[in-house]
């Protein structure tokens, strides 16, 4: 993910998600049998990040109240909203 939001992109989570894929690469060569619980897994947890960080990214845009303009405004959904949790589609549409 290129995300400039403080402590998305980081060394760290680089490696973390390098592990997971690791170790689900991992089960699917040597159990084969669970191949499906790790991929379910591994999608689960990928998805559980994605999300987090489209709700993260759509409250650092809702917070942004210098401009007016068009860009901005589509991005100030959860301003304009205000749902107590934001939902995924809704960050996902900026």
């Amino acid at each position: 993910m290129n995300s400039a939001l403080p402590g998305r992109t980081n060394l760290a989570s680089v490696l973390r998600t390098a592990q997971a894929a690791a170790d689900t690469t991992h089960t699917l060569l040597t159990r084969p049998e669970a191949a499906d619980a790790a991929l379910a897994d591994y999608e689960i947890a990928r998805d559980a990040e994605c999300s987090a960080y489209l709700i993260e990214r759509a409250q650092y845009y809702a917070a942004e109240q210098r401009f007016d303009t068009p860009f901005w405004q589509r991005r100030q959904v959860l301003r304009q909203r205000a749902p107590a949790v934001p939902d995924r589609t809704a960050a996902v549409a900026l």
